[in-house]
C-alpha cells in the first residue's frame, strides 16, 4: 500500500513538473539607463492566454487575462511597466520597461498557463565627463556603471577608428577636433553585447598649418578655420614681431550666428578682415617687419582656446659686392637656405637664416629654403652686375665722379675761352698794326707838339665796315679803345697822325706796328 501511494506521488511530481516547468536556464537582456528594454516570454501555444509578470521575490508587476484584462502591482510601476497587447494573439508577451534604472537590474519571471520563464536584466550606464562639447585639449572621462557582481568587457572605437579597451573607467586625453563625433562603445556580458553611442563634439581649430612662408612683397593671409561656427564668443590676434619683447593687438572681434562682428584693426599694419567665416586676416604685402608669431585667443563660456601662428619673409638683396639672401621669423634649425643661379647647383647652402655670395655673376639668381626634400620658399632675384650694378656704392661713386669731372672740365675750357678772348682783345696782332710803307713818308720821324703825346696805333677789327681801334700812349700799360667805328677815346681825346694825315676808316690794309700816332684833347 505505501509502495503505491510513493509511487503515485511520484507520478504527481511529474505530472506537475511537465505543467509547470521553467525555460533552459535564464535568459540574459543588457539594457542602458535611461532608456527603454523588453522581456521576452513565448508559448508553445502561440495563442492569447493569461500570463503573470513577477519579480524574483514573487512580487507581481503585471497580470493579463485571456480577455485582455491588465492589472499592475506597485503603484510606482504603473507609468514604467506594461506590455505589447498586438502580439498576444501570436503567443507573445513580452514585459516593457522604459527609463531604465541602475536598480531595475533583477530577475524577472513570466508565467504562461503554468509555464515559467525566466530573465535577467542587467541595467548600464556609460557616462562621460565633461559632457559635450569640450574644447580642444581636454580630457574626457568615460565611466562605465555595471550591476553588482558583474565584471563584463568593453571597447570604445573613436571616429578615427582608434580601438580602446574601456573597464569600468576610460579617459580620453588632450581631444583634438580629429576626435569630435561618434564614438562607439560595445559592452560584452555572456555572449551578449550592448552598443553605446557617445556624440562627443570637441570645439577648436581644425587641420592647419603653422607656418606661412612668404617672399618680400608677396600678399600674406593668415586663416584661422574652426568648428565653432554656431557658438557666441569673442576673440582676439595678438602678434609679436621678430626682435621685439611684447606683442601688439591686431585683431579683436566677436562672433554671433557665423558672423564676425565689432571687427577692430590697428593702423600699421593695413589689415583686411572679412566679416564671413573662416577667420582671414590679410597683408597687401609682405615685409620683414611684420615676420615673427602671432597667437588668436578665443573665449566660450568661461573655456579660452588658442591657435598659434608663425610668419616666415624671406628677403634677396644686392649689398655691396654680396648678394645676400636671409629669412626672418621663427625657422626650425633643422632647415636649409641656398642660393644658387638659374637651375644650377647651389653655389652654398647652410642650416642658418641668411646666406651670401661675393661677387655674384650676371644673371636669375634663387633663393630656396627647405625641410630636408621638402621645399618651403622660393625667391628670386635678377642681378644686372655686380660692379655696376644701380644702388652700389662703387657705382654711385663713379657717377658721381665722373659728374664732377664733367663739370671741372666744362669750366676750365669756359676759363681758357674767356682768357683767350682777352688775350686777343689786349694784345694786338702784328698783322694788325698800321704799315709803315702804307702812310705818307712826311709821317715818318715827325716830333708831335707839346699838346700830344706819342702813342702805338693798332687795328684789331677786320670788319671793313665797322673797324675797332686801340691806343696805347707810349711808356703806359694801359690801352684805350673808342670801340667800334670811333677815332675819340677817353677824356675827349683825338687820335691824329703826327703829320696832320688823315686816319683811313674803312681801309683794308693791314697796319704794322711803327708809325707814332698822336692823341691831342678834342678842344684843339
Amino acid at each position: 500500500m505505501k509502495q503505491r501511494l510513493a509511487l503515485a506521488a511520484l507520478f504527481l511530481a511529474l505530472l506537475f513538473a511537465v505543467f509547470l516547468a521553467v525555460g533552459e536556464g535564464k535568459e540574459l537582456v543588457l539594457g542602458k539607463a535611461g532608456q527603454s528594454v523588453e522581456l521576452p516570454c513565448q508559448s508553445s501555444l502561440r495563442k492569447n492566454m493569461q500570463f503573470i509578470w513577477k519579480h524574483k521575490n514573487q512580487s507581481k508587476i503585471l497580470t493579463a487575462a485571456r480577455f485582455g484584462l491588465v492589472s499592475r502591482g506597485h503603484r510606482d510601476w504603473h507609468r514604467r511597466f506594461d506590455s505589447k497587447k498586438n502580439l498576444w494573439d501570436q503567443g507573445s508577451f513580452p514585459l516593457i520597461i522604459s527609463e531604465l534604472e541602475m536598480r531595475d537590474s533583477d530577475s524577472y519571471i513570466c508565467e504562461v498557463e503554468r509555464v515559467a520563464t525566466e530573465v535577467e536584466l542587467q541595467v548600464y550606464r556609460l557616462t562621460p565627463s565633461p559632457e559635450s562639447p569640450v574644447m580642444h585639449g581636454e580630457t574626457v572621462t568615460l565611466t562605465l556603471e555595471t550591476p553588482p557582481n558583474t565584471n563584463p568587457s568593453g571597447q570604445c572605437r573613436s571616429p578615427r577608428n582608434q580601438v580602446m579597451r574601456l573597464d569600468k573607467v576610460l579617459t580620453l586625453p588632450t581631444l583634438d577636433v580629429s576626435q569630435s563625433g561618434r564614438w562607439t562603445c560595445t559592452v560584452s556580458q555572456k555572449n551578449k553585447e550592448l552598443q553605446f553611442d557617445l556624440d562627443i563634439r570637441v570645439l577648436g581649430f581644425l587641420q592647419m598649418v603653422d607656418t606661412v612662408y612668404k617672399a618680400e612683397g608677396e600678399p600674406v593671409q593668415l586663416s584661422f578655420p574652426f568648428n565653432m561656427n554656431d557658438e557666441s564668443l569673442n576673440g582676439e590676434l595678438r602678434w609679436r614681431a621678430e626682435g621685439t619683447s611684447g606683442s601688439q593687438p591686431w585683431l579683436t572681434f566677436s562672433l554671433r550666428s557665423g558672423k564676425l562682428l565689432n571687427i577692430t584693426v590697428p593702423q600699421d599694419p593695413k589689415l583686411q578682415v572679412p566679416e564671413s567665416l573662416p577667420i582671414r586676416v590679410k597683408l597687401a604685402k609682405a615685409q620683414p617687419k611684420y615676420a615673427g608669431s602671432g597667437n588668436l585667443t578665443v573665449k566660450l563660456a568661461r573655456r579660452t582656446l588658442s591657435q598659434p601662428l608663425n610668419l616666415v619673409v624671406m628677403t634677396m638683396a644686392l649689398q655691396g659686392r654680396h648678394l645676400v639672401c636671409r629669412v626672418l621669423g621663427p625657422v626650425s634649425p633643422k632647415l636649409h637656405l641656398s642660393l644658387h643661379p638659374g637651375n644650377q647647383t647651389a653655389r652654398v647652402s647652410k642650416q642658418e637664416k641668411e646666406v651670401r655670395v661675393e661677387d655674384p655673376e650676371a644673371g636669375l639668381w634663387q633663393c630656396l629654403l627647405r625641410d630636408a626634400a621638402k621645399a618651403l620658399l622660393l625667391a628670386q632675384l635678377e642681378v644686372q652686375s655686380t660692379l655696376w650694378s644701380p644702388g652700389q656704392p662703387t657705382f654711385l661713386a663713379v657717377v658721381a665722379g665722373g659728374a664732377l669731372g664733367l663739370v671741372v672740365c666744362l669750366a676750365l675750357f669756359i676759363s681758357c675761352c674767356v682768357k683767350w678772348r682777352r688775350g686777343r682783345v689786349s694784345k694786338p696782332r702784328p698783322s694788325a698794326l698800321p704799315r709803315p710803307s702804307s702812310l705818307p713818308p712826311e709821317a715818318r720821324g715827325v716830333q708831335p707838339s707839346k699838346a700830344a703825346f706819342l702813342c702805338s696805333v693798332g687795328r684789331v677789327s677786320d670788319s671793313r665796315r665797322f673797324p675797332a681801334w686801340f691806343a696805347k700812349a707810349e711808356g703806359s700799360k694801359d690801352l684805350q679803345s673808342p670801340g667800334l667805328g670811333s677815332r675819340t677815346f677817353h677824356q675827349g681825346l683825338i687820335l691824329e697822325e703826327a703829320a696832320s694825315s688823315p686816319l683811313p676808316s674803312d681801309s683794308t690794309e693791314t697796319l704794322k706796328p711803327g708809325p707814332r700816332w698822336r692823341l691831342r684833347p678834342a678842344s684843339d
